[in-house]
């Protein structure tokens, strides 16, 4: 996941990928921030499965405690808890809660890059973080390598 700030001199954003051997996934997300950061940040993890375990985890601690299946009598219930529609407390729902609101511009969908460049461009919506979506989980037992080039324009 490659993660690009509008920025202030720009209008639209362009990109350009290749793969060196076999197709790729590609998505094109904007997050709606009014106060992006300023660096392009990259971020690599070995499938969307693993970082999905990984966020169960963390929410469920280490899988080795037991939960109670009701309260105990004499506990007493927050107004979150007792609201059906607020999420009842959940972790999950309050972290989803507190991240800005995110458009699928362009779903993830298997591109044949390897045959050809595969370009676009983007005129900026409004203030925000660009979220380029690079998936291999299509084929992962075939490594690759990617080339990219993302640009602003005016």
């Amino acid at each position: 996941m490659l993660r690009v700030p509008t920025h202030e001199e720009g209008s639209s954003i362009f990109w350009e990928f290749a793969t060196d051997s076999y197709d790729l996934g590609f998505g094109l997300f904007f997050e709606w921030n009014l106060a992006p950061q300023e660096n392009i940040t990259i971020t690599i993890s070995e499938s969307s499965d693993e970082e999905e375990e990984e966020e169960e985890e963390e929410e469920d601690g280490d899988g080795s405690a037991v939960e109670p299946a009701s309260k105990p009598r004499n506990t007493t219930t927050t107004p979150d808890e007792a609201d059906v529609e607020s999420g009842g407390g959940n972790s999950r729902s309050k972290k989803l809660a507190n991240t800005p609101p995110t458009d699928e511009l362009i779903p993830v969908y298997r591109r044949d890059c390897h045959m050809e460049v595969y370009c676009g461009s983007h005129q900026y919506p409004g203030c925000g973080v660009y979220i380029f979506k690079f998936d291999n989980s299509f084929s992962l037992w075939r490594s690759k390598w990617l080339y990219y080039r993302i640009f602003y324009g005016k």
